[in-house]
């Protein structure tokens, strides 16, 4: 293919039409883990009288978990420390996940995803892991969706 001359609205056009499809399968290519990730709705009470949170889910699909800039803090929660970590989970990108549903990577997607839902790992043969999304990654969303979680990592709550 033929590029159109050079100004920067010509190369990001380029970029959307040749390059960004195979970045995205290739970002796809490592999502090897299950994530689900659940919207919360209100609560109920269970039948010893207790409050549970119920959930929606919004996805349930491949993703990948990522730790390349974890942000610690140490807080007090109940006069005790709790350690928690900020690390990033990727879910495909939006314009993907409909082939992505007919593929069957995808099984769920009721999105967009907020701040405040719960992701959980539910790959099998790894312990599951529950998280909470804090909020959208800074960095664009063209190849997948990434998200800031915070998971609790060592202290009272571990």
């Amino acid at each position: 293919m033929r590029l159109p001359p050079f100004a920067p609205e010509n190369l990001a056009l380029a970029l959307r039409t040749v390059g960004l499809p195979d970045m995205q399968v290739g970002d796809e290519s490592l999502m090897v883990e299950r994530i689900v990730i659940d919207r919360p709705t209100g609560t109920e009470i269970d039948d010893g009288g207790r409050e549970q949170t119920t959930y929606r889910q919004i996805y349930d699909g491949i993703g990948l978990l990522t730790s390349f800039r974890p942000y610690e803090q140490n807080a007090d929660v109940g006069g005790s420390t709790a350690t928690m970590q900020r690390v990033d989970w990727h879910i495909p990108a939006l314009d993907r996940i409909p082939a992505l549903l007919n593929a069957g990577k995808v099984t769920q997607w009721d999105g967009p995803v907020l701040a405040g839902d719960r992701a959980r790992r539910m790959t099998e043969g790894k312990p599951v892991k529950t998280v909470r999304i804090a909020g959208e990654h800074d960095i664009t969303w063209a190849v997948s969706q990434r998200f800031v979680v915070d998971d609790i990592t060592g202290g009272a709550w571990a």
